[in-house]
């Protein structure tokens, strides 16, 4: 760039047009960006009185027209840097807000419920009776509990001593010994089954007649292999008839799981404040959405995508899928224009004598940072966010930059290029040319672009037409 002290030796010389032109490209650049211009408007009058022949005129007005190109082309890049820190802002938005609420969902699963002395008493009334309302298989009642029966509480063994709790413990210590007690509970669980001291709870006549058929069958003749299977699962026993009738089950607790404890029990509060309990006297907090642990997520603003009530979460969850890989596909295209201008700038700069991509790397640090956080999130797959349907579940693309690049043929071509001078058309037949890492073309990429935005850029659109 000419420099300001060198300013009068410049007008006391008489310039070529292609030499005018550059300074004047110099002098709107610096223009532009509100610094201190090279010339006042009167010197600017004065170079141009100084371009006299028609080759130089021609050559003048050439770089003229060229650096409405440059700042043309210049905004709309900017514009496209703009565009990917906004869409690339709101896929981490989504997706670390998801991973957030991932990581909480996790905590909550360790976080036992808040619950009053009062409602623990109510849930363990209603649980009981809940739960003794339950039915098992007759496979589930004799290796849940039937078959350890007279079961050794101790087995020695060369390799030392076993004191197997349950029937699979067993099995794993001696085999055989485990299924002749599974076979003595079958004998003996049958046996009561058809003298009616343990009623089932099938209500099927077809399956009543069928189990009576197998009843019969086995204390007469025995099982096969097939009958016996079929046996043990289609004969059904409530939980209730299992602690009011054998002896087994009811000496042992029922446990109490609750469905809003996730499997961390409850934690009794010692006199709430009363503005924390509800109108019935429950600790706010006790279930469903006013559960403390539900709170968390308001936290890191997560509700709003795992409301399930809000009709406008629900189309976010739905649509988010599809989204995430829109703004992947669109930050990608913008990349590519991004870094083709970028390396059209960069030999360009050596023609006009300023550097024109100062400006566009610093606004492309931030760009570049976001996509390495943006490549470090998309590591995780991402049930996003709708857990009822398998094809939610999605692994998210990679930007990978360096397919994002023009490929070194191109550069070749660029240099060689723009080293024989600018032309008339060397805007066309530079960006024309174009083609990247990945092996795109423009105009592939271009139509790509019409695809997706329904549009292609205004500095690209004459490739379409021709």
């Amino acid at each position: 760039m000419a420099r300001k002290k060198d300013i009068s030796k410049l007008l006391n010389k008489r310039l070529s047009g292609l030499e005018a032109g550059k300074l004047m490209i110099q002098d709107s650049w610096l223009k532009d960006r509100d610094k201190e211009n090279l010339f006042s408007d009167a010197e600017v009058e004065t170079i141009r009185r100084g371009i006299l022949s028609p080759q130089d005129r021609q050559d003048f007005n050439q770089m003229i027209y060229t650096y409405e190109i440059i700042d043309f082309t210049f905004r709309e890049t900017r514009s496209y840097i703009l565009e990917c820190k906004v869409l690339l802002w709101q896929s981490l938005f989504y997706m670390e807000q998801y991973r957030s609420s991932e990581r909480l969902r996790f905590e909550k699963m360790c976080l036992p419920a808040i619950v009053t002395q009062e409602q623990l008493d109510d849930i363990k009334i209603n649980k009981r009776e809940e739960m003794l309302q339950g039915t098992y298989v007759l496979k589930d009642v004799i290796i849940g509990r039937s078959a350890m029966v007279g079961a050794p509480t101790e087995i020695v063994r060369d390799d030392g001593i076993y004191t197997p709790v349950h029937l699979l413990d067993l099995e794993k210590i001696d085999a055989e010994l485990a299924w002749s007690f599974f076979d003595q509970a079958l004998f003996r669980l049958t046996n009561m089954i058809n003298d009616g001291s343990l009623p089932i709870a099938n209500k099927s006549k077809k399956d009543l007649a069928r189990i009576r058929s197998l009843t019969k069958r086995y204390i007469t003749k025995g099982f096969t292999d097939d009958e016996r299977e079929e046996y043990l699962l289609l004969v059904k026993i409530k939980r209730k008839t299992l602690y009011e009738v054998l002896p087994e089950w009811r000496e042992e607790p029922i446990s109490f799981e609750f469905e809003d404890v996730n499997g961390n029990g409850v934690a009794v509060i010692q006199d709430p404040n009363p503005d924390h309990l509800d109108e019935t006297g429950g600790f706010i907090g006790g279930k469903g959405q006013r559960d403390y642990r539900d709170r968390l997520n308001k936290v890191l603003m997560v509700d709003m995508i795992e409301s399930k009530t809000s009709k406008e979460a629900k189309e976010l969850r739905e649509s988010m899928p599809a989204l995430l890989k829109m703004y992947n596909q669109e930050v990608k295209s913008n990349l590519k224009l991004i870094f083709s201008t970028m390396a059209i700038f960069e030999n360009l700069s050596k023609v006009v004598g300023i550097d024109l991509t100062q400006e566009l790397k610093m606004e492309l640090r931030e760009v570049l940072s976001l996509v390495s956080w943006y490549n470090a999130v998309s590591k995780y797959e991402f049930d996003l966010p709708y857990r009822d349907k398998q094809e939610s579940v999605m692994e998210l693309p990679r930007i990978e930059l360096d397919k994002l690049l023009v490929s070194e043929k191109y550069l070749s071509y660029l240099k060689e290029r723009m080293s024989a001078g600018l032309g008339e058309d060397w805007y066309h037949e530079t960006v024309k040319e174009v083609e990247w890492r990945d092996g795109s073309t423009a105009k592939k990429t271009l139509e790509k672009i019409k695809e997706q935005r329904g549009r292609v850029p205004h500095c690209w659109k004459w490739i379409e037409q021709n």
